[in-house]
This record gives C-alpha cells, sequence and structure tokens, in this order.
C-alpha cells in the first residue's frame, strides 16, 4: 500500500502533464487554422484582382480591334469602359505604394 501511496501523485502529475500538452496541441492547431484561412482569403483576394484586371484588359484589346476594323463607335464606347479596370487599377496601385489615402485606394480599385 504504500508504494500505491508513493505511486498515486505520480499519476495525477502523469495525467495532468497530458491535459496540458492537448490543450497547448489544440491551441496551436487552432492557431494555425486560424491564419490558414486568413492566408487563403488573401490569396483568393488576390486572384480575383488579377482576373478582373486581364479580363478588363483582354476584352479592351479586342473592342479596340473591334473598332480599328468596323469603326462602329460601340466598340469603342466598350473599349473605352474596360480599360478602366486596368487603368483604375494601376492608379490604385501607385496611390499604395505611396502610402496614400485608403479612401482614395478603394475608390480608385471599385470604381474600376
Amino acid at each position: 500500500m504504500t508504494i500505491g501511496k508513493a505511486l498515486a501523485p505520480l499519476k495525477q502529475m502523469n495525467v495532468l502533464s497530458l491535459l496540458v500538452i492537448v490543450i497547448l496541441s489544440s491551441a496551436l492547431l487552432i492557431l494555425i487554422n486560424y491564419f490558414t484561412l486568413r492566408i487563403t482569403s488573401a490569396v483568393r483576394a488576390y486572384i480575383n484582382g488579377e482576373s478582373q484586371y486581364s479580363k478588363g484588359q483582354k476584352d479592351a484589346a479586342r473592342d479596340l480591334t473591334l473598332y480599328l476594323t468596323s469603326e462602329y463607335t460601340i466598340y469603342w464606347n466598350h473599349f473605352r469602359r474596360e480599360i478602366q479596370v486596368p487603368i483604375g487599377d494601376s492608379l490604385a496601385r501607385t496611390e499604395l505604394m505611396k502610402n496614400g489615402n485608403e479612401e482614395i485606394v478603394i475608390y480608385l480599385f471599385t470604381t474600376s
């Protein structure tokens, strides 16, 4: 019985240390998951922005080519509308590099 009494505090220590390890591991996994979701969201936003930029460029080039071959003003108007996307993004990026006003950057990104 004296051996059992001597081992009782050690068993409690083992259980307590295992519980601490499980809690710390869970907290670490939650933290890793949080940052993984943040990074994934940022990458998706970047890809979406780049997609809109390249689509605007492609559509503007197509409309300009159609205008040059047909001389219909509707294609010129489409070109001017579509070219605003890459131009607005370029202006917004320039403003971001200058550490400009955030409202101006948002306006330039959203109006294009």
